[in-house]
């Protein structure tokens, strides 16, 4: 029962409700997401396992919002406690965990250097 429970069975529109529900009222609490991060992420996680679906961007974006809100750091522990502790959500956390981990890379190289233009 909860919030959580219901994301992975529910329809499309449920879905979207429930990201915006989401969205509105937990991102705000920011690092205070903490204690319910493996549990927000393993609901999400069905949204992320087929590129075609109609909320498939939407929750992608949705987690990359919270994992600007919480950080980089506590966001990938949850992600890796998840990936221990739930087989069935696995496929879709890899596929997620590809996507994050390019991201960081990405934002690592793309950073200006410290210092650059001083003289």
């Amino acid at each position: 029962a909860g919030l959580f429970s219901l994301f992975p069975h529910a329809n499309t529109e449920c879905k979207l409700a429930q990201m915006r529900l989401l969205t509105d009222l937990f991102l705000p609490l920011g690092a205070a997401l903490g204690p319910c991060l493996p549990g927000l992420a393993m609901s999400l996680l069905p949204g992320v396992e087929d590129e075609a679906s109609a909320c498939y961007r939407e929750c992608l974006a949705l987690l990359d919002a919270i994992r600007d809100a919480v950080g980089f750091p506590a966001f990938f522990r949850a992600l890796w406690w998840v990936l221990g502790s739930s087989a069935g959500t696995r496929p879709p956390l890899v596929l997620l965990l590809d996507r994050q981990l390019s991201f960081a890379t990405h934002s690592l190289h793309t950073r200006p250097e410290e210092g650059a233009g001083r003289e």
